[in-house]
């Protein structure tokens, strides 16, 4: 007889035998008891959790002879032989990864619209149907909108977030979580009985953490155990690490001590004894960063800690001890496992990795020493040494002769620092625009930030844009320029440098004086004209808050 494979063998035939999924379980019974068929379903989640297994048997409850009250198939009838062999005519499985063209889902609508030949259901079963093409899921939505009576749809994907939103609108979505460890520990023990192999109970907890939440995988790392080993000796933990080269967990705790007690020594010599046994760097570092993460849950969350290791009591006792070391606090175990995460990311691309793994080990180990609280000193007593210091006799300084008061300016003729500050503070927040500033005047006032033209008119006029008074605006917030009012002026710097005071002190001497200017009476005899009004120019005079003169 073939020898058929533990994953196989073992492969669930009803909806009791699913291993971890309850939830879908209870659903599915419900659904079929009640003779609430959807048209369209879809089962998603990580590999080997029993999507594939679960369409089938929901194709054996549909196409059941002497189905059962609860929704199971009966397994014995020649519906359900011919489904578990995949030689039923009325159900069809499509690898969506092969056949995953627009011409398939074609060939699929000509023959879905036909009856079926047994039973009242057709099923079509596709499988990792993330891989289909968007022409063929083009095609496949116009039978998902209207269904015959006889069609049911089962998709099966790892990547649900790849279906266009079209399809996952149309489907009763259901959700396979990953496998508990406890329970792939209690199957595995299941399957080691039926199949009269001795195996400790530590070697199946280990089995099981390898399976990392899939069945499948956990079911075939027994397989290649089994194959391995004679059948009349029992398996332990030790057997798996030689066979698996994999880290005793007691050297792992041992490692985490060295780290949680600073001592580099013992972390260095042990990591390069490890190293010698033959152990690879990147899978020590990843038992490193599993035994860091079960140190973190010791000290945040012991009771999710006990739950998960509940079946290794002496791993979970190692543990819970080295988590109570000073070292250990929130803050550094915070810190520890991100810089392990990263550690093993850049691993990948080094080419001496042992070297990285080696200074992470060394940084974890001062790790609780970075992440220790700074005490500022605040106001100490003084020590018996300062108590007893003498007094420093200070020596009076020779009093200089007072200066005299500065002559006051205008608003305009601030000090040269206030502009230099103004436009560093530009500089460090946007350099273009400290380019474009920089070549013009700028006058600061209590109120306003004056930009005259300058020598260069194409500058100016970049800076009387809209959006690049909006950017001198943004850098001036939190500065002490943010509350001054922007304003531009065509006037060049030297009328500026001319103070209102030197203007003429009333309006009618000021109007004799323009009358009166040679440039004035040199227009008028040339031109013949008559003077009508005169109008005063105010220059770069303050004009209203928001105004550009």
């Amino acid at each position: 007889m073939t020898h058929l494979v533990i994953p196989r063998k073992y492969r669930p035939q009803t909806f009791e035998e699913l291993v971890g999924q309850e939830s879908i379980k209870s659903c599915f019974l419900s659904l079929i008891s009640r003779q609430v068929i959807p048209s369209a379903v879809l089962l998603s989640g990580t590999r080997g959790v029993g999507k594939t297994s679960t369409a089938r048997i929901f194709s054996k409850a549909l196409l059941c002879q002497d189905k059962q009250d609860s929704g199971n198939p009966c397994g014995v009838c020649d519906r359900c032989k011919q489904v578990e062999r995949g030689n039923h005519i009325d159900v069809l499985e499509i690898d969506g990864a092969s056949n995953n063209g627009v011409e398939a889902v074609r060939e699929l609508r000509e023959t879905a619209k036909y009856l079926p030949v047994e039973g009242a259901y057709k099923v079509y079963i596709i499988d990792e149907v993330h891989m289909l093409s968007n022409n063929a899921f083009n095609a496949l939505l116009k039978v998902l909108e209207e269904p015959p009576a006889h069609l049911v749809f089962v998709f099966a994907t790892t990547e649900p977030r790849a279906l266009p939103a079209t399809i996952l609108s149309r489907v009763m979505q259901f959700t396979f979580q990953p496998i508990r460890t406890d329970t792939l520990a209690t199957h595995l023990a299941y399957i080691s009985k039926h199949e009269n192999r001795p195996i400790t109970k530590p070697a199946l907890s280990q089995i099981a953490l390898m399976g990392d939440g899939s069945l499948r995988d956990a079911e075939m790392l027994l397989e290649q155990v089994f194959a391995f080993f004679d059948p009349s000796h029992e398996i332990t933990l030790t057997d798996l690490q030689q066979l698996f080269s994999l880290v005793s967990q007691t050297e792992i705790c041992t490692l985490i001590n060295h780290i949680g007690q600073s001592d580099t020594n013992e972390v260095v010599s042990l990591y390069h004894r490890l190293l010698n046994d033959g152990y690879d760097p990147y899978t020590l570092g990843l038992e490193v960063q599993k035994g860091m993460r079960y140190v973190m849950l010791a000290r945040l969350s012991p009771k999710w800690l006990e739950k998960e290791l509940d079946y290794i009591p002496e791993f979970l006792a190692k543990v819970t001890q080295v988590a109570k070391l000073p070292a250990f606090t929130h803050e550094s175990l915070l810190m520890m496992f991100p810089c392990i995460l990263k550690t093993l990311q850049t691993m990948r691309y080094a080419d001496h990795p042992e070297w990285v793994l080696e200074a992470c080990l060394v940084q974890l180990a001062h790790m609780h020493i970075w992440t220790r609280p700074t005490t500022q000193p605040s106001q100490s007593k003084p020590t018996a040494h300062q108590a007893k210091a003498p007094p420093q006799q200070l020596t009076p300084r020779p009093q200089q002769a007072t200066p005299p008061p500065r002559p006051t300016h205008p608003p305009q003729q601030q000090s040269t620092s206030t502009v230099q500050g103004f436009l560093e503070i530009i500089s460090s927040r946007d350099p273009i625009l400290y380019g474009l500033l920089k070549s013009c005047q700028i006058t600061l006032t209590d109120k306003h930030i004056r930009i005259l033209k300058g020598a260069n008119q194409f500058t100016f006029e970049q800076l009387k844009d809209k959006r690049n008074q909006e950017k001198i605006l943004m850098c001036c917030q939190g500065t002490p320029y943010a509350k001054k009012i922007l304003l531009f002026s065509d006037a060049s710097p030297s009328e500026v440098a001319t103070p209102k005071a030197s203007l003429a002190p009333n309006l009618d001497d000021r109007r004799n004086h323009m009358l009166n200017h040679p440039l004035v009476k040199n227009i008028q005899k040339t031109l013949g004209g008559e003077i009508v009004k005169v109008i005063e120019d105010q220059g770069v005079v303050e004009s209203d808050p928001g105004e550009i003169v």
